[in-house]
């Protein structure tokens, strides 16, 4: 809470002496997570796939559904609505009601593929936008993983970084990297750089089958993207001149 509060009060400091923009303060920021719905407890409790899954709100394609960690119901329609834990392991930490699957939509909609699920993340504006444009951005991508009892399906988490054309400028993608007969819930991530020119992140999730005859039993939950930036020199010089000009003023009131 402190370091969130010192955070705002430096913001309002350099909005004052105009150093930034007012807009620039409440744009996609740094170190935060900026996946909406990557936990996915917002469901359509009403829309229903197998086995009672309700379906997953806040991204762009078909409809995909979630499974329950917790027994939890969906409003199926009938006397029994609770959705099944089909993966393995103990719910991972902050894990919620629900966990999405990417294979219980039906043969015709199994996502096992990038760009078919997914949402774009805009990162155009703010502090994110400043430290990609300065080259020292990164990032860092994670999800918690597992799958179907036995079975050596995958999950995939892939950010797939696009220029203000559209055009994709690079990518990562996070897999499961304990699949097979001991996978459990377990946090895989990786980091690495945002490319320069960077304006938005098309995050997609998909599941990859050991059997190509099938979807894949590739479960995720608890998804996050951020950015982080090193400041330059320079712009620690202008926070400082921001704070000492701020200061100025405080004493010029003061008198």
């Amino acid at each position: 809470m402190k370091v969130t509060n010192w955070r705002r009060k430096l913001s309002a400091t350099l909005v004052a002496v105009g150093l930034i923009s007012p807009s620039a303060v409440y744009s996609a920021g740094l170190n935060v997570n900026l996946v909406t719905n990557g936990g996915f407890e917002n469901v359509d409790l009403a829309t229903v796939g197998a086995y009672n899954s309700p379906r997953v709100l806040d991204w762009t394609g078909p409809s995909l559904f979630a499974y329950s960690h917790d027994g939890s119901s969906s409003s199926c329609g009938g006397a029994n609505c609770v959705v099944p834990n089909y993966a393995d392991g103990a719910p991972p930490p902050g894990g919620g009601h629900w966990y999405f699957t990417p294979n219980n939509a039906g043969a015709l909609l199994d996502v096992h593929e990038p760009g078919v699920y997914f949402q774009d993340i805009d990162v155009s504006t703010g502090a994110t936008a400043t430290a990609i444009a300065a080259g020292t951005a990164t990032f860092n991508l994670s999800a918690y993983m597992s799958s179907y009892l036995n079975d050596a399906d995958s999950a995939n988490v892939q950010a797939q970084f696009r220029n203000a054309g559209s055009t994709p400028i690079g990518s990562a993608t996070v897999t499961d990297n304990d699949v097979g007969p001991n996978n459990v819930w377990n946090l895989n991530s990786l980091s690495g750089s945002v490319p320069v020119g960077t304006t938005s992140v098309r995050l997609s999730l998909y599941g990859i089958s050991s059997d190509p005859t099938r979807g894949g039993d590739g479960y995720m939950d608890n998804v996050d993207f951020r950015i982080n930036g090193v400041p330059e020199p320079s712009s620690i010089g202008l926070i400082g001149m921001g704070l000492a000009a701020a200061a100025g003023i405080a004493r010029r009131r003061k008198d």
